[in-house]
């Protein structure tokens, strides 16, 4: 596989310490594009080390298309070139993305039968690795199959980590923010090279929750504006919330003004936690890894 990782942002605190592992919580965000790296210090109580860097020279339409196995290289080739990822954390959370996903209501869940749930919107082999995650905040299971390549690569330098979906991750750091508003219609979206997911609230709960692919401005506002037009909600009234990899003088950005009405970003405003991220104003950009509860 050719092509290098750039680093588009490294932040360290001060106090960060790369020899004390052990005490910190180690979140990593692993996209096609590119992996993020969020290092949260329970003693401290805020993040003291943030890292994100996208891959240089891949075509990144074949990563999303091929197998696992090119972004387990990439991912392994980070890994090993960075000691210190290398060692033992208090806790480790992986983020990745997988296009078979459902969401299943907390009372109709079983665990044992999730690989039947998944079935109803994909196709499985035998040996699809098919996973679960609890979504507090939707009151749901997420159930989803990660590539098994990269999966394996995650596991075998992190045997303990967590894994999970990114949709499971950005629902449960928005959604509370969105809901504060019980009586209120809202919409996320939210962007990344080549793929984006919608997120609705209506009345004050998580109604739809979707990922597509995209390659054209115009393919993401079509796939917006039926998602709209099927929920019966009015580009004119209902708020659109945007995060991820999308800038107020992007191209993008002005074709979506143009069809819906009230458009603002994602944030974070507790300051404390945000620590080494306190003060930057593109906390859109990564909402999914400033999930509270990988912070626990």
């Amino acid at each position: 596989m050719t092509g290098n990782f750039l680093t588009g942002v490294r932040i360290s605190d001060r106090l960060f310490d790369q020899a004390l592992s052990t005490e910190y919580n180690l979140s990593i965000r692993v996209y096609p594009d590119g992996l993020s790296f969020l290092v949260y210090s329970p003693l401290l109580a805020r993040y003291v080390f943030f890292e994100d860097c996208r891959l240089d020279g891949v075509n990144h339409s074949a990563l999303f298309s091929a197998s696992g196995g090119l972004l387990a290289e990439a991912f392994s080739r980070k890994i090993e070139n960075e000691p210190w990822l290398n060692t033992v954390f208090r806790k480790v959370h992986i983020l990745m993305a997988a296009s078979a996903y459902t969401l299943v209501p907390e009372a109709l869940y079983k665990e044992s039968a999730r690989e039947r749930y998944l079935s109803f919107v994909t196709n499985l082999s035998d040996n699809t690795l098919v996973l679960s995650q609890y979504v507090h905040t939707a009151e749901a299971w997420l159930v989803f199959a990660p590539d098994s390549q990269l999966t394996d690569a995650c596991l075998h330098y992190f045997p303990d980590a967590r894994i999970q979906h990114r949709s499971g991750a950005l629902a449960e750091s928005v959604l509370p923010g969105i809901k504060r508003n019980p009586g209120a219609n809202q919409v996320l979206v939210f962007v990344r090279s080549e793929l984006f997911d919608i997120l609705v609230v209506k009345e004050g709960k998580l109604r739809y929750l979707n990922s597509f692919r995209w390659k054209t401005k115009e393919d993401l506002t079509y796939y917006l504006v039926f998602v709209l037009d099927q929920l019966s909600l009015n580009p004119e009234n209902v708020p659109l919330i945007l995060s991820g990899d999308i800038h107020p003088d992007s191209d993008l950005f002005g074709l979506l003004s143009r069809y819906v009405r009230h458009i603002r970003y994602s944030g974070n405003n507790n300051s404390q936690v945000l620590g080494i991220l306190d003060g930057r104003s593109d906390h859109y950009t990564y909402p999914e890894l400033l999930n509270p509860l990988l912070c626990e």
